[in-house]
């Protein structure tokens, strides 16, 4: 009894951490997204310093903090009243974040269109062309591909690891544990059971090397008032967030394997260790991606970039830039602000308008499939997850 209590502390703790991170990170969208994009629209650099996108940045900042602090108390009001629901809320209340961020940016991604129409904002839209860019990122020449190697060694030496162990091993081995720390899935000895750590942490690190040569080859948003500095500070912002990926990678990695010797026999941590470590790899999840977009804003806008790299990146771009009025330019592709739809756009994967992640491209077909199976994929996890804890209540 007493142990099930204890996790479910820190379960309520995990989820006051989730809603407080995801409000941090909310919040600070509008200020690291470049000041020539204001809630998903296309503006000028100008305007976005003036006086009304400042206002607008600090209602939804306000906005959210505010929800946020709402969302806090209810889990709070949960755990006092009904903590045995604790996993659940730690499941869903993140949603209820999602759903917050929407609620908040909705409304001004409404008002700043009404603005450009208003105050006839012009807004240039660029035509660059940067071959060092995209030869770099055709044929991978700058990408970290150290953390995934890394990986891969971690890997095999779990591997090798479960094999040198596989005859000492009984005759049925614990392959799964509840929140409590008590074994509750027993599998017949075999390679496959004793092995499907290990692969399943291969699948991992092939999976996050594909994502990481997705969002190196992503489309760039270039800034067109400043084509030239804007490339030089997206292949600098590239190259941090790929690092960050990687970081990520090699985390996961440990922590899969780090289960693979609870299979093994070789270690068996606390119900409270176990979540402090869940805890510590979603810190360490975060922080690399916090920092960036702090410190660089988004795709680097906020780098500075030195001069000489500045003179070689000028000679490299040619910027045919046009300006267009506002019902001609591309905002017309973002569905809210915040989807992309363009069926003249090859790309399938391109920067967002609104903070530092990267998105789809909901036109192309390739999109809508993986879109559609992670969706599915989710709703199945998350509905497997509530039968079996109603099931055990």
């Amino acid at each position: 009894m007493r142990g099930l209590q204890d996790v479910q502390v820190l379960l309520f703790i995990i989820n006051l951490l989730l809603v407080g991170m995801m409000a941090v990170f909310v919040s600070i969208l509008p200020v690291v997204t470049r000041k020539t994009l204001l809630f998903g629209v296309r503006i000028p650099e100008s305007a976005g310093r003036g006086p009304e996108a400042s206002d607008l940045k600090r209602r939804f900042i306000a906005t959210v903090l505010a929800g946020s602090v709402g969302v806090a108390a209810i889990a709070v009001a949960q755990y006092l009243i009904a903590p045995d629901y604790t996993l659940l809320s730690t499941l869903y209340f993140p949603f209820l974040m999602v759903a917050l961020q929407y609620a908040a940016f909705i409304p001004r991604w409404k008002r700043v269109l009404e603005l450009k129409a208003e105050k006839n904002w012009i807004t240039p839209v660029p035509g660059t062309v940067e071959t060092r860019s995209a030869v770099e990122r055709e044929k991978l020449l700058s990408f970290p591909k150290g953390w995934y190697l890394l990986g891969l060694i971690l890997v095999l030496a779990g591997g090798i690891l479960s094999l040198a162990r596989y005859p000492s091993l009984p005759d049925r081995i614990a392959t799964h544990w509840n929140i409590a720390m008590e074994p509750d899935v027993w599998s017949d000895k075999s390679l496959v059971a004793v092995l499907m750590m290990p692969l399943i942490a291969l699948g991992t690190v092939l999976l996050m090397a594909a994502s990481n040569i997705m969002v190196y080859r992503m489309k760039l948003q270039v800034d067109a008032e400043r084509p030239a500095l804007s490339y030089a500070q997206h292949r600098l912002y590239r190259k941090m967030m790929s690092n960050a990926l990687g970081i990520v990678t090699v985390s996961i990695t440990v922590f899969l394997l780090s289960t693979q010797l609870m299979v093994l026999g070789l270690w068996m941590p606390s119900a409270g260790l176990m979540a402090g470590i869940t805890v510590a790899l979603l810190i360490i999840c975060c922080v690399p991606f916090v920092y960036i977009a702090v410190k660089a804003g988004q795709s680097g806008n906020k780098l500075l970039i030195p001069e000489d790299e500045l003179t070689i990146s000028s000679g490299r771009v040619r910027a045919p830039v046009r300006a267009v009025h506002p019902e001609q330019g591309d905002d017309r592709h973002w569905k809210l602000g915040l989807f992309y739809y363009n069926k003249d756009d090859p790309a399938i994967l391109v920067e967002d308008r609104f903070g530092t992640n990267a998105g789809l491209n909901y036109a192309r077909p390739v999109a809508l499939v993986v879109s559609g199976a992670l969706a599915l994929m989710i709703a199945a996890i998350y509905i497997v997850v509530t039968l079996v804890f109603f099931n055990s209540l």
